[in-house]
């Protein structure tokens, strides 16, 4: 009977590579993050602009009227990729701030690293996200004080007006967004923004600020009988029938 011999060099090999990645995986968890840099890590972009793009003011913070400031703490990697976000003050907030925070740390695009001795390294840095609603959101609407209205059927313009996009409609894409708005002294609409559902995309977010950029005046609501700007939320539920 014939006898065959494996190398041990080739019964072992599938461990060495197990090892070497595991290593190098520790290596990279275990690599230094530096508070401090030659040059330190900064956003290839405006900062600012991208949150203000990007927050969606949790529908339930706006309906309990919380707001306030918290700080997100996260690593800028070699690469310049983002990594362990997380709230380290301000997470008691509730209402979904501090989810909201970390969902916009956790997608931004990536940084330009820090670097040492002309050498990429990791960076920790640490950002407040201030969530802040405009004036008219604080109205309470009490006897004296009476909520902006449509003079029309509400639902009734949205069926006849709500223009399905095509793409999402094609690929059965469906989802509820909220919009927020404010209602001028004189009724009119303007600040149409995506307060929540952003990320259904496929056209939906878009043509839900333009629906209701195109809403007639409403009746303005008043704060002891004077007309005040209000804001409002309103949600849009797209189905495909």
């Amino acid at each position: 009977m014939k006898k065959y011999f494996i190398p041990a060099s080739f019964l072992i090999l599938p461990n060495l590579l197990l090892a070497q990645t595991n290593v190098q995986t520790e290596r990279k968890n275990t690599e230094e993050v530096f508070k401090v840099a030659d040059i330190p890590p900064k956003a290839a972009y405006n900062f600012n602009t991208y949150l203000s793009g990007n927050l969606q003011y949790p529908s339930a913070a706006i309906e309990a009227n919380i707001q306030g400031k918290l700080y997100v703490s996260f690593v800028i990697e070699k690469d310049g990729t983002i990594s362990t976000a997380k709230v380290i003050k301000g997470d008691t907030l509730g209402g979904g701030l501090p989810e909201e925070a970390l969902r916009v740390i956790n997608t931004m695009p990536k940084w330009e690293a820090g670097t040492i001795n002309g050498q990429p390294v990791r960076c920790a840095v640490t950002t407040p996200i201030n969530f802040r609603l405009k004036e008219a959101d604080t109205v309470a609407y009490t006897e004296e004080n009476v909520p902006p209205k449509a003079p029309y059927d509400w639902n009734h313009y949205l069926s006849q007006n709500v223009r399905y996009p095509f793409d999402a409609r094609e690929k059965r894409i469906q989802g509820k967004i909220y919009i927020s708005f404010v209602v001028g002294r004189d009724g009119t609409i303007s600040d149409v923004a995506i307060a929540k559902g952003k990320e259904i995309g496929n056209g939906l977010p878009e043509e839900g600020i333009r629906v209701i950029s195109s809403m007639p005046k409403w009746e303005p609501g008043r704060q002891k009988g004077v007309p005040v700007p209000c804001y409002f939320t309103v949600p849009i539920n797209f189905r495909v029938q």
